[in-house]
């Protein structure tokens, strides 16, 4: 019973320990030029061969259609201590019914909020995106992550981007919808990503991330069906490494406590045992 106590509580101190690693974003955008099935292509200022990056893409549609011209208005990051709430950027627009795109990475599996007017959808690894397809006012939305035993969440940290969208005509700004879900894709050495455009004059934000490194990032990007893609944010360190979260350490530190008292016992067990072992023979008979 004892062991099997001391094993949970071991288990127990490295479920809940939050190593997380520093992780690099960067948000790039490109104009649809040949809508149909096509791969984004990215390469990376350094080999990722045994390094685990990201990629997730989110099309966006404008009533404007092809004649659309996208700009890019204004950015930022942000970098959160531990916590089950997961904040993005806070970002002001310079005009009306902009579009909001942000990615957070996060310590534990996010899970959408309930920021008004966003959308959010999980990437492949359980990092959180949020856009909103019309901003007229400075914004900061938020998401969640889950703990693990009773901890309450963890650290994350991301970066967000404002677009504008203008057509052919001046009077009024284009309606802004997105296009299809996320699509995502993560795991070791991850440089490319299957998309399908719908229709030319679309906007592509594409997200990527590079896990365990401050340096290397996302250094040029292809295909997708966009003629030329453009670096909007980043790149950007969304939060430090951790080391074990809190409850890790009480649980590490309650579990060396229990087994050096094992051991004492032990040890006084087996002097025990060695003493009655020598007081049983000094006590035997002489067969003489």
């Amino acid at each position: 019973m004892v062991v099997v106590v001391e094993v949970a509580l071991f288990l127990a101190a490295g479920a809940t320990a939050t190593r997380t690693s520093t992780n690099n974003l960067r948000l790039w955008t490109g104009t649809v030029s040949t809508p149909g099935p096509s791969t984004v292509t990215v390469a990376f200022s350094a080999n990722v061969s045994s390094i685990d990056t990201g990629l997730s893409a989110q099309e966006f549609s404008a009533s404007s259609g092809s004649s659309t011209v996208w700009r890019t208005d204004t950015g930022g990051g942000i970098s959160n201590t531990s916590s089950a709430t997961v904040t993005f950027p806070r970002l002001t627009p310079k005009g009306a019914g902009e579009l909001y795109f942000g990615y957070d990475a996060t310590a534990n599996p996010a899970s959408a909020g309930t920021t008004s007017g966003f959308h959010y959808a999980i990437t492949s690894n359980e990092d959180i995106v949020a856009y909103d397809t019309n901003v007229s006012s400075a914004v900061q939305p938020t998401a969640r992550q889950s703990g693990v035993l009773g901890t309450s969440g963890g650290v994350s940290g991301g970066l967000a981007v404002l677009i504008g969208a203008s057509g052919s005509s001046a009077n009024s700004a284009p309606t802004v919808s997105a296009v299809g879900a996320l699509v995502t894709k993560d795991a070791n050495h991850t440089t490319t990503l299957e998309v399908s455009p719908r229709q030319r004059g679309d906007l592509f934000v594409l997200a990527v991330r590079v896990q365990g490194s401050k340096s290397i990032t996302a250094s040029s990007v292809s295909g997708g069906g966009v003629s030329s893609w453009t670096p909007v944010e980043g790149p950007y360190t969304s939060y430090a490494a951790q080391g074990p979260g809190t409850l890790s350490n009480v649980l590490f530190g309650v579990f060396l406590i229990v087994l050096l008292a094992l051991i004492v016992l032990g040890v006084r067990a087996l002097i025990r045992r060695q003493r009655s072992r020598a007081t049983s023979g000094s006590t035997l008979p002489n067969p003489n």
